[in-house]
């Protein structure tokens, strides 16, 4: 009696972690990389918006709305967007838009740029690289898509954001929100943009284990309990002998 009562004081102090992040390996890997992280500006936590559809332009136009609402309203965010490395058309016609309005010339553009450099001090030739590319550069027709990563093998930074998943696609954007105001208002920035999207993450799946922990150990504890009083109950067959052998348990 007295040990299973100071245990039992002992016992009010526990606190349980049911997060996944208990899960996680204590090496010395683990934690070298912890050290490291910090110097290298590194995300501790990184959420993730995951947005799917048949029609890849559309849902690059609702990513380009996300991340410049996230832009507006959370500007100390890091953000990393698949429209940064594949814009919409729609974007893309806009850009080309004010290609053709600025009526530039790769020549034109090249001489400037050689000014400038010889202005500058460089020695000639140091933008040559640069200055062959104006072509491509400046031309208003030339577009941005997804098989033309693939084509040009960089089909593995384009699957980082985009993934062809049969007849659909899965886009994915990567949010770095540092504190839990401005995940509360990214969470809210997801839901007004279009609700189909599905925002998550570690930090969220700790919160909703954290969440449901409690709920679901009582409603076990209280399955295991009737049915081991049914056991009990069945063995000996009356309440008083099933009282005194459900004593020890219920005392612990």
């Amino acid at each position: 009696a007295l040990v299973t009562l100071v245990l039992g004081i002992a016992a009010a102090g526990l606190r349980v972690n049911p997060t996944l992040d208990r899960l996680r390996s204590v090496t010395a890997a683990s934690r070298l990389e912890e050290r490291l992280a910090p110097m290298f500006g590194l995300p501790r936590e990184v959420y993730v918006v995951l947005a799917g559809g048949a029609d890849l332009e559309s849902l690059l136009q609702i990513n380009e709305t996300l991340t410049a609402a996230i832009a507006i309203e959370l500007p100390g965010v890091g953000l990393q967007s698949p429209t940064r490395l594949l814009p919409s058309q729609a974007a893309q016609e806009q850009t080309a838009a004010r290609i053709r309005d600025a009526r530039l010339l790769p020549d034109a553009v090249r001489r400037s740029l050689d000014q400038a450099a010889e202005a500058a001090g460089f020695r000639a030739g140091a933008f040559q690289p640069f200055a062959d590319r104006l072509p491509q550069l400046l031309d208003a027709s030339a577009r941005l898509t997804y098989d033309g990563y693939e084509a040009n093998g960089l089909g593995d930074l384009a699957r980082r954001f985009v993934v062809r998943d049969g007849a659909r696609w899965l886009a994915a954007t990567y949010v770095f929100p540092t504190d839990a105001a401005q995940v509360a208002s990214l969470e809210r920035l997801v839901e007004r943009v279009d609700p189909s999207q599905t925002l998550t993450g570690l930090p969220l799946v700790n919160r909703e284990l954290g969440r449901r922990f409690l709920p679901q150990f009582f409603k076990g504890l209280a399955i295991g309990s009737l049915v081991v009083v049914a056991l009990v109950a069945l063995a000996f067959r009356r309440w008083r002998l099933t009282l005194y052998a459900l004593a020890p348990t219920v005392l612990g």
